[in-house]
């Protein structure tokens, strides 16, 4: 299984260096995938899939369920979703794709400016709306504030099998965030 506290470590080192060198949202998205890619194969996991960037002949790009999702032992580990979008419904839109898949640890990057200051409560509801979570399973938002560069990282684990209320779910704020990038 692949350790989610240095999955959260890697993207956060990326997300700094995508800061620094002033990545557009597109550059930033491919460079944190490439880095999860990295990660998995660094860790025993190399059968990973994910969006390549658009084709320049057709101008489509190829993607896989989500943004990026690995796979052991034809189980899928870890699935990874992002979208630049600031608005909620933007933000679930992509979220609610997690929800559906079987996987240990599911993961989200985006950027919104007031998600973690009005609206985490909000995506709190977002897994009260899947009434098949597992116990052992795991969520992990990046919330990167570009324009400030400040990324904010919490994370959530069902306590039992089966559906949950919004009440239940609490995101708590991952150990030694919110990060600095400059």
């Amino acid at each position: 299984m692949l350790n989610s506290d240095l999955l959260v470590a890697e993207l956060a080192a990326e997300m700094k260096q995508c800061t620094v060198a002033n990545c557009t949202d597109r550059q930033f998205t491919e460079r944190c995938k490439k880095r999860t890619f990295d990660f998995c194969c660094e860790h025993g996991v190399p059968d990973v899939l994910y969006t390549k960037p658009a084709d320049t002949e057709s101008g489509r790009k190829s993607e896989f369920l989500v943004d990026l999702c690995a796979f052991a032992e034809q189980r899928m580990v870890l699935a990874l979703e992002s979208e630049w979008v600031p608005t909620l419904d933007s933000i679930f839109f992509d979220f609610r794709k997690l929800l559906h898949l079987k996987t240990a640890l599911k993961v989200m990057i985006c950027d919104s400016a007031v998600f973690i200051k009005d609206d985490l409560r909000s995506v709190a509801e977002f897994p009260a709306l899947y009434p098949d979570h597992q116990f052992g399973e795991e969520y992990i938002i990046f919330n990167f504030h570009g324009r400030q560069s400040i990324i904010h990282c919490h994370r959530w684990k069902p306590e039992q099998d089966g559906a949950v209320k919004p009440e239940d779910v609490r995101f708590a704020v991952v150990e030694g965030f919110p990060r600095q990038t400059k």
